[in-house]
């Protein structure tokens, strides 16, 4: 005699649990119009979320899973009854709950009396520009990236609201889209799987309080780079965070140019190794053609996800214009798009902001992108603050998975503490006044330029551990800027400064 396995969320379909769950006692249920209902199966699927399969497009089965996706687009809400009965067949009727239910299979099922609940419904898209380790640390085993291989998808979640482009974790099952890809019906949407979250949480990055300093990884970073200035820069940069935009322009924010590289793969290799999401939008005259910027498609139905729609924070933008000829850039048709692009790279790095384009009105969405531009030149699509000649050869660094895990903690941590930062105000007001009376005039703006020392002022601090920014730490931010100035200046010997023109084509 076989024996009984016991049904849970790992070895059957959703459906089976949740519709014994509530067939146990539908008047309860019922009661509150399934509120606790709802609540007892995200307190039951709590019980193995940590054990749940990551979800790929194969796993469109019913089964539970787990999965890590942006917030993509908001779609139309729906609104349903809890539960329908399906007429006895000899004995009493049955009840079966709607609330992780698109419709009926029976045609002779009725909706229950009761009020109608909110179900919200998002489009719901990979992480962009996910590292592979990132990834690897989530899924929690052997698994690798392949296995959170997707495409998009629409989650939907009962009387639960989420922020665009935030990353949620979600707990549930998936089914397959409603309509086949070659129907004719134009909403996009009804093309999608469907996903049924249960349960749900922000995804929020792991800070460890206790982790090395900055400054003690700087050396590995030193070496691999060949240039202790140029690496002082680029740790800088992957430390930027905005803490405050009030008042303008976003605080803490350091957008550097590397200048003469023409083997850009080892330094976006370096950045992703320590990076959780990064961004590589190449520059070449295709992509000029099409909208960096998401845009509203209402023939579809839906929102185009742009290039630079990406996660809330965290996310480094590598604009990369290695690819781009010389000369004038040839653009298909007119170069409407391409100038908007090019305005949203400046969006993004003066205002830490980009407009989605709703046709009739744009939308303005916050972002927190540090920005690196990788260039044969001194940047043709962006004038950086900080522009750096780099070293020809770039190394990966030379560390264990251990010390490269704790450098990875050590950014996450530096990052959260820059709010928290001091300022010696007094001090520092008469040094920056200092600094305007003997600078040579004309140039530059004086806001703009406190702003970007009291930048470097602040991630200095946060890589090296202290609390404070004091005249010792001014005084070291001069000297650095001084430092790059001069490298550039030495290595531009004085061209002007590339632009960036297009040539429209038929």
């Amino acid at each position: 005699m076989s024996k009984m396995v016991r049904e849970t969320w790992l070895n059957t379909r959703a459906h089976h649990i949740i519709d014994r769950l509530y067939q146990a006692d539908p008047e309860k249920w019922r009661a509150d119009n399934g509120q606790s209902f709802m609540a007892l199966c995200r307190e039951k699927i709590k019980e193995v979320a940590a054990e749940l399969p990551v979800y790929n497009d194969d796993m469109v089965n019913g089964r539970a899973v787990r999965i890590r996706a942006i917030v993509q687009n908001q779609l139309e809400d729906e609104y349903f009854r809890l539960d329908y009965e399906i007429p006895p067949v000899g004995g009493q009727p049955t009840h079966f709950p709607v609330c992780y239910r698109s419709f009926m299979d029976s045609a002779d099922g009725r909706p229950y009396s009761g009020q109608p609940i909110r179900r919200s419904r998002y489009m719901m898209a990979p992480v962009p520009g996910a590292s592979a380790w990132w990834d690897t640390e989530w899924a929690g085993n052997a698994e690798t990236p392949e296995v959170m291989d997707f495409g998009n998808f629409v989650a939907t979640v009962v009387e639960e609201s989420f922020r665009p482009n935030s990353i949620m974790e979600l707990y549930g099952f998936a089914s397959k889209a409603p309509l086949d890809q070659d129907s004719e019906e134009t909403d996009e949407s009804l093309k999608r799987p469907i996903f049924y979250v249960i349960d749900w949480k922000p995804y929020v990055e792991t800070i460890d309080d206790a982790a090395p300093l900055c400054s003690t990884y700087q050396e590995i970073l030193d070496s691999a780079i060949g240039d202790p200035t140029a690496a002082r820069f680029l740790m800088l940069n992957l430390l930027a965070k905005v803490y405050s935009r009030n008042p303008l322009p976003p605080q803490c924010t350091l957008p550097v140019t590397l200048c003469g590289v023409t083997n850009p793969k080892p330094i976006i290799d370096l950045v992703r190794s320590l990076m959780p999401r990064v961004i590589h939008l190449r520059l070449t005259s295709e992509e000029f053609s099409t909208s960096f910027a998401s845009y509203r498609d209402y023939d579809r139905g839906i929102m185009v996800q742009g290039k630079l729609q990406c996660a809330l924070d965290n996310t480094v933008l590598i604009i990369d214009e290695t690819e781009l000829p010389e000369g004038s850039v040839p653009i298909q048709g007119d170069d409407r798009t391409a100038s908007q692009n090019k305005a949203s790279l400046e969006q993004i790095m003066n205002s830490q902001a980009i407009d989605y384009d709703f046709s009739f009105y744009p939308v303005n969405f916050e972002v927190d992108m540090p920005i690196i531009v990788i260039s044969h030149d001194a940047g043709r699509a962006l004038k950086t603050p900080w522009r750096i000649p780099f070293p020809g050869e770039v190394g990966p660094l030379a560390v264990d998975d251990s010390t490269l895990r704790m450098f990875r903690k050590s950014i996450s941590a530096a990052k959260e503490k820059l709010k928290g930062i001091e300022i010696m105000t007094e001090e520092i007001s008469r040094g920056f006044s200092n600094m305007t009376h003997t600078h040579v005039a004309g140039g530059y703006d004086k806001v703009e330029r406190f702003h970007h020392i009291l930048a470097v002022c602040r991630l200095s601090v946060a890589h090296n551990g202290r609390h404070t920014i004091t005249p010792e730490v001014w005084n070291e931010a001069l000297a650095l800027e001084a430092k790059c100035a001069e490298k550039f200046n030495e290595w531009n010997n004085g061209a002007a400064d590339p632009r960036l023109v297009f040539a429209p084509t038929e």
